[in-house]
């Protein structure tokens, strides 16, 4: 994928962007078989939501603030059963290592105060033990579900209490 090199300019996302789809790297193949005015208007949202920094902001880890996109995935608070559980109230935006121990309810989220809380497994390890406490990190607008977050939370509890 080699793009030619262009002064950034206003435009310039929309251009990189479109050559991007034209070339298969961004647009799954779905899209890309759908035509030109479904690429079109792709390109149109995606660009918009790139150009808009509140949107950029809200890519983030929710609990470290980790921007780099690379390691930042989608987490189910509802562990995902099928097409039902994906909505974005069901979802949190969390770094690659938080997402295994969120998964592996070794981290937990208050749903009442959306705080972060530690299995003390975790506490010992000095990259975590700052999490613990911290509030998640929620965009302007955005509430993910109290029931899916109550759920979860239930078995972070039942996990912790174990001996």
């Amino acid at each position: 994928m080699d793009f030619q090199s262009r002064e950034i300019t206003t435009g310039f996302i929309t251009r990189q962007v479109s050559e991007s789809i034209t070339v298969g790297a961004i647009v799954p193949e779905l899209i890309e078989q759908a035509g030109e005015d479904t690429k079109r208007r792709f390109v149109e949202f995606f660009a918009a939501h790139i150009r808009n920094r509140n949107t950029r902001e809200a890519y983030r880890c929710m609990m470290t603030g980790c921007k780099l996109l690379d390691v930042v995935e989608a987490a189910h608070i509802k562990p995902y059963r099928g097409p039902d559980d994906n909505h974005p109230e069901n979802g949190l935006l969390l770094r690659s290592d938080i997402h295994t121990l969120f998964d592996l309810n070794l981290i937990g989220i208050n749903p009442e105060t959306w705080k972060v809380e530690l299995n003390e497994k975790l506490l010992s390890h000095q990259e975590y033990r700052g999490l613990s406490g911290c509030h998640l990190r929620l965009p302007d607008g955005f509430r993910p579900s109290k029931a899916a977050a109550r759920s979860r939370y239930k078995e972070f509890k039942k996990k912790c209490c174990k001996k």
